[in-house]
């Protein structure tokens, strides 16, 4: 495994706890309800969920995901990630 810089507070998870996470996970095919929704994880293209989702259905969406390293500091001035 990688060393990780002493203050990197980065998570990991082994295969085992992989294979048990995913079964938790959803993905969206037709139109939820908040309550389908409520307290899960969804994975899958935002774009692709969102046509899914019911309008004005949370207070807090997390949006996770890679997207390409800047190749300068700019971003910190312009709040711009790629």
């Amino acid at each position: 495994m990688k060393e990780r810089a002493p203050r990197n507070r980065t998570l990991s998870c082994d295969e085992q706890e992989i294979a048990r996470l995913s079964k938790s996970l959803k993905r969206l095919t037709e139109p939820v309800s908040a309550e389908d929704v409520q307290g899960a994880v969804v994975n899958q293209d935002l774009f692709e969920a969102a046509a899914f989702l019911p309008r004005s259905f949370a207070d807090l969406i997390l949006i996770l995901g890679d997207h390409p390293k800047p190749a300068s500091g700019d971003h910190l001035k312009t709040g711009h990630f790629g």
